[in-house]
């Protein structure tokens, strides 16, 4: 079962991450700073642990448990 703990681990990158994009991303994308932009949105999402999501190199988990006799349990992993 997943706790109020493991929510709040999981959940708190991408919470905190709403109100510091205007301060961490210090220009607005334009047709002529796309690699500054780029950078600094890396930088930020890979700070809150969540650029893996973007890019596509970690994959979310599995939604319903495969090995379960019930049809539609969800995993933990995917719950948080």
């Amino acid at each position: 079962m997943v706790t109020t703990t493991q929510l709040q681990i999981v959940q708190s990158p991408i919470t905190t991450l709403l109100p510091t994009v205007s301060t961490a991303v210090t220009v607005k994308l334009d047709d002529t700073n796309y690699l500054t932009w780029n950078f600094q949105m890396q930088i930020l999402l890979e700070s809150h642990g969540i650029l893996g999501f973007i890019d596509g190199s970690r994959k979310c988990p599995t939604r319903f448990d495969e090995d379960s006799d019930v049809k539609g349990v969800e995993t933990d992993a995917y719950l948080v």
